[in-house]
């Protein structure tokens, strides 16, 4: 097969004249799936009418899905089905074509939320006919085996202002799979769309479905609806809103969407059974890129437009349908199916080989011609080339005429792609200037992230005053009192600890700091001012990309353990550890500087942290997320070689960067020759925890990194940390009555409260509740108390002694980081050329 790559389009029949939505479902704070369940005996009736599904639920978030699997499957109730309320996002897939090295690959993103779906998943017999008002018998959902399920009373809304929707009836398959060692219930359906709304009013359509389920209330759903639209109903030609990708619908799959055409060159090969009557055609298809796309915001309400890309290989396969059926949905299975994907000098570089094992064809009508709306889906069985050991769910969407090889189809490809083989970056696919978000409208924001915007402005206020109190302190203008923090063997009197009053806001608060200067270079034989160019990238694109490192580890035969939990304490093989030291950076919402739009970063974008020196171009401001490896303080009450305590501290914080606190400046003075860096708010995030001091509980806090290149051409950096002072370190409530009934609810599935119910009452209502108690600071106090301040004068035990060691903990912390950071720094000759840099300081390192 010669690929032309041209971009030639496919005949205007009513066959080919689509519209198509692609969404992506997944549950939220508001939009809750429930378990359908029923019992095995009496005492199961009893558990299911004292309410325990909510508890079920939030186990399942601790042990996980194989486990809460087991303790269901011990439980006398059996799941039959979910009640499915979830939100629709837009959903985008753009791919490019296979070239001399690589195979096809593809970028997917998630986009705004578009409205809500509905429907009773519920499992049913395999000889179950599904039907309107027809329920399955109750049928106990088997994570073992394939088993057929229906999708009854299925809605879709969509928030487009012209109450554009439709209902839908399907039916599918679970498959089970396993997927890098773990369990994955894989789903396929078909669904007949019987009536639609608004812009989809009289339009005939299918939507071909293809996912997974995590029990007991877990789906995750990508729809790809297809509409004949031969008057353009809902297709259009005019321009719509780009989707703005906000994430991944899920980062270790990869989804490819291919158009199939029959190809004229090649004839189709009609099937006959012993009888002489048709069964079917063998016929090969052109596999084409395509791009859909879809938007509910324009004043014509929810429109549709699609975009076909070059040719980038074929399918052969035999389609076993007879198009004579008199019945109204007849069945539709194809075999000896093989994608074929070739680069453009026709080589191919990679293959599949997948088959509809189920599938529906639907008698249509369409301006007087006869046809079949047809869906079908099937799993991955085999893969070669950038495709070998593919895991994953073929989809087929398309329309069938009533002769051999009259047929249009859309292919929905979703494999298990954890080492993103075939995944293209999102810059590759939405170059930066077509994504860039227009108007000042903020974008769909999680519950958290909304949290972290409220907060952004008074992080960013309280950092610019902090940070003009260390200039001052720079510059001599502030005295602190100098605490000696750490003891190093190459002593630098500027490194030093210090404890002093900010005025913050008019409010003089309390606050403790480390300063330290470190050597980080000294390229003797090198120019000082080539050194500049190459200093000032590293530290303004690179350095918060690769600012972590992963230490070596002791290797284990597999990722997958297969041992219970109680008996790893006795096992002697290696656990698989992760151990990391320095900072992990991820960056998580921005507000744009032209517009004024909020949002947040895809989660592919998070670990390519933007180049600093946007930040006042580009950006108004940037958040992050900050991982603190290693962080921990360990305190021994009784002594060093008695039982010791991990003081808890939080390892995540979440800062805020400005143009303000970006440092790039050239010749500052004579001897110096640059000076680049950054410096960020620290943010107090942290809501209904026992820590209120910490990373993450800090009042106010701040923290800088300048490097400075001498003209000598040593490299220095200075790294400083400040934050309030701590009154307490923990906060407990001291409640023994909401304890036990907490542990007896756990025992008896929430049964003692409500039993117990009147006792509770009367119980909460007595004295004993003591609210606040830090154990840190009381056990400071009773040890001074009752030794007469002997405890800390000779052992040490004080606020002040814990407050020092966490500013040496933060000491190490930085230490470990630059540190780190040198050996990156040494090890790319040229940080100013793109194309020599290792392909984590392109993407960042996975956190």
């Amino acid at each position: 097969m010669n690929l032309d790559r041209s971009d030639l389009k496919p005949s205007s029949s009513t066959l080919q004249v689509a519209s198509y939505l692609s969404v992506f479902s997944r549950s939220d704070a508001s939009r809750v799936n429930s378990p359908l369940m029923v019992p095995t005996n009496v005492l199961g009736s009893l558990m299911l009418e004292s309410g325990m599904m909510p508890l079920i639920a939030r186990l399942g978030d601790v042990v996980g899905p194989e486990w809460l699997d087991r303790i269901a499957q011990a439980m006398p109730i059996a799941m039959i089905g979910v009640e499915v309320n979830e939100e629709m996002h837009r959903f985008d897939v753009r791919a490019l074509p296979p070239d001399g090295s690589s195979g096809v690959r593809a970028a997917n993103a998630v986009g705004e939320a578009i409205g809500n779906v509905s429907m009773k998943w519920m499992v049913a017999p395999d000889d179950f006919e599904p039907g309107l008002g027809r329920v399955p018998p109750p049928t106990p959902l088997d994570q073992t085996r394939s088993q057929r399920f229906v999708m009854l009373d299925g809605k879709m809304q969509f928030a487009d202002g012209r109450g554009s929707g439709l209902r839908g009836l399907g039916s599918g398959r679970t498959f089970p799979v396993f997927v890098n060692g773990q369990h994955q219930l894989r789903i396929g359906a078909v669904v007949d769309v019987i009536e639609g709304f608004g812009n989809l009013k009289g339009l005939s359509g299918t939507i071909v479905v293809n996912g997974y389920i995590t029990p007991p209330t877990g789906l995750f759903i990508n729809f790809v609806a297809r509409f004949l639209d031969p008057d353009g109903q809902l297709n259009t030609d005019a321009a719509i809103a780009r989707l703005v990708p906000e994430a991944e619908p899920d980062p270790r799959t990869t989804f490819l969407v291919l158009l199939g055409e029959v190809d004229p060159d090649l004839p189709v090969e009609v099937r006959t059974a012993p009888d002489g009557k048709a069964r079917g055609w063998r016929v090969t298809e052109r596999l084409r890129m395509v791009h859909t796309e879809f938007d509910v915001g324009s004043t014509d309400g929810l429109r549709a437009t699609v975009a076909e890309g070059p040719l980038v290989g074929r399918v052969t396969s035999v389609l076993e349908f007879d198009p004579r059926d008199p019945a109204p949905i007849s069945p539709i299975r194809t075999t000896d199916s093989v994608f074929s994907f070739l680069d453009p000098s026709g080589h191919v570089v990679g293959t599949l080989a997948a088959n509809l094992v189920e599938g529906r064809a639907f008698k249509t009508t369409v301006n007087g011609q006869s046809l079949f709306r047809v869906g079908g889906f099937g799993p991955l069985l085999s893969g070669t080339g950038s495709f070998e050991g593919a895991v994953g769910m073929l989809s087929m969407n398309g329309v069938v005429g009533d002769a051999p090889g009259n047929q249009a189809n859309l292919y929905v490809i979703r494999i298990s792609d954890a080492e993103r083989r075939l995944r293209a970056s999102l810059d590759e696919c939405w170059p930066h200037e077509s994504r860039s978000p227009v108007g000042g409208t903020p974008a769909s924001l999680s519950a958290w992230e909304e949290k972290i915007l409220a907060r952004v402005e008074k992080t960013r206020s309280d950092g610019l005053q902090l940070q003009e109190w260390v200039r001052r302190l720079d510059a001599g203008g502030a005295r602190v009192e100098r605490l000696e923090i750490v003891r190093e063997f190459n002593r630098d009197d500027r490194s030093y600890g210090f404890f002093d009053t900010v005025a913050i806001d008019g409010r003089q608060i309390p606050v403790q700091g480390v300063v330290q200067h470190m050597l980080f270079d000294d390229r003797k034989n090198a120019r000082a001012t080539a050194t500049r160019d190459q200093l000032r990238e590293f530290v303004l694109r690179y350095f918060m990309r690769t600012s972590h490192t992963r230490q070596p580890e002791v290797a284990v035969a597999s990722d997958h353990d297969g041992r219970a939990p109680f008996m790893r304490p006795l096992s002697w093989l290696p656990e698989a550890s992760d151990r990391r030291v320095g900072f992990g950076y991820e960056q998580v919402l921005y507000k744009r500087k032209d517009t004024g739009r909020v949002a947040s970063f895809r989660s592919d974008e998070r670990g390519a942290i933007v180049d600093l020196r946007t930040i006042g171009t580009d950006y108004d401001w940037v958040t992050m997320r900050v991982n603190l490896f290693d962080f921990n303080i360990g305190l021994a009450p009784w002594g060093p070689q008695a039982l010791k305590m991990a003081l808890p501290l939080r390892e995540v914080m979440y800062l805020v960067l400005a143009p303000e606190t970006i440092v790039d400046r050239d010749d500052p003075s004579p001897d110096v020759l640059g000076e680049y860096g950054f410096g960020y708010g620290l943010m107090c995030h942290a809501d209904q925890s026992p820590l209120v001091y910490g990373p993450g509980c800090f009042a106010v806090g701040y923290q800088s990194i300048v490097f400075e290149l001498l003209s000598s051409g040593v490299i220095r950096v200075k790294a400083s940390f400040l934050a309030n002072r701590p009154e307490k370190i923990l906060s407990v409530d001291i409640d023994p009555i909401a304890w036990g009934f907490k542990l007896a609810d756990l025992m008896t599935f929430d049964m003692a409260s409500k039993l117990m119910g009147p006792v509770k009452t009367i119980a909460e209502q007595l004295p004993l509740r003591v609210q606040g108690v830090d154990p840190i600071s009381t056990y400071i106090s009773a040890a001074n108390l009752l030794t007469g301040g002997l405890a800390e004068r000779t052992l040490g035990i004080s606020m002040t002694q814990l407050e020092k060691r966490m500013l040496a903990q933060h000491f190490m912390q930085h230490y470990d980081m630059l540190t780190n950071s040198r050996l990156m720094w040494l090890a790319v000759p040229d940080w100013t050329d793109p194309k020599s840099l290792p392909e984590l300081c392109h993407r960042g390192m996975a956190i």
